[in-house]
């Protein structure tokens, strides 16, 4: 049976493990990129991405793959090593823009409400002052977390006149396009400056088609 199957060209994988999304938030994924089929490159570069995302001290906590020849499993070149609890972890809050790499602040213990709007106050407008950026003119995004959507947040967005990209109801969240540009930065500690020159510029030209991945991946 496998040899038919990979004379046919298959092969065995993992299955990917994805967000259960009912019919009801399927069509409000469906509904959000519709609206937005027709933005053009313009229409994404005016829009600032957020998130927080973890940074394993030593290693990674992902599967890590090697080439080897078979007996050699225990040969230190081709193991993982690890140290208990993994040596620790550092979180951090960023944001991108077209214009450039924005702030980027190490969240020191548990992240709430709180400190959430007090990282919004020093840095989010601290980016657009660093970039010479009018808020005004750009639209903030971030996801559902119940952090981000407190009520002392939204007050704080309302009273800085900074407009939010529209993202509620999308839960499970579709895929964040800034933890997608985290990736590489938490695999090899890619420097941030090299990060901005090599993989930013072409970021917001793959927004064009995000509106279309959506309606492909329900």
């Amino acid at each position: 049976m496998k040899r038919v199957l990979r004379g046919e060209g298959l092969k065995s994988h993992i299955r990917r493990t994805v967000p259960f999304i009912s019919k009801k938030n399927l069509h409000v994924r469906k509904e959000w990129a519709e609206e937005r089929l027709d933005w053009t490159l313009g229409n994404w570069r005016a829009v600032n991405f957020s998130d927080e995302s973890i940074f394993y001290v030593f290693g990674s906590d992902g599967i890590e793959w090697c080439w080897r020849r078979p007996g050699e499993h225990l040969d230190p070149r081709f193991m993982k090593k690890k140290v208990k609890h993994g040596g620790g972890k550092v979180t951090v809050w960023g944001m991108i823009t077209a214009k450039g790499v924005g702030r980027i602040v190490r969240i020191e213990g548990n992240l709430n409400k709180e400190l959430y709007r007090d990282i919004l106050e020093d840095n989010v407008l601290g980016t657009y002052r660093d970039l010479h950026m009018d808020p005004r003119r750009f639209y903030f995004q971030q996801d559902n977390d119940p952090k981000h959507t407190a009520k002392i947040v939204r007050a704080w967005f309302q009273g800085n006149d900074v407009d939010l990209l529209p993202w509620r109801g999308l839960y499970p969240p579709p895929p964040i396009p800034i933890g997608i540009r985290w990736s590489p930065m938490e695999s090899d500690r890619t420097p941030i400056g090299l990060f901005w020159q090599r993989d930013l510029p072409g970021f917001w030209s793959y927004q064009t088609f995000f509106p279309q991945f959506l309606l492909k991946s329900r």
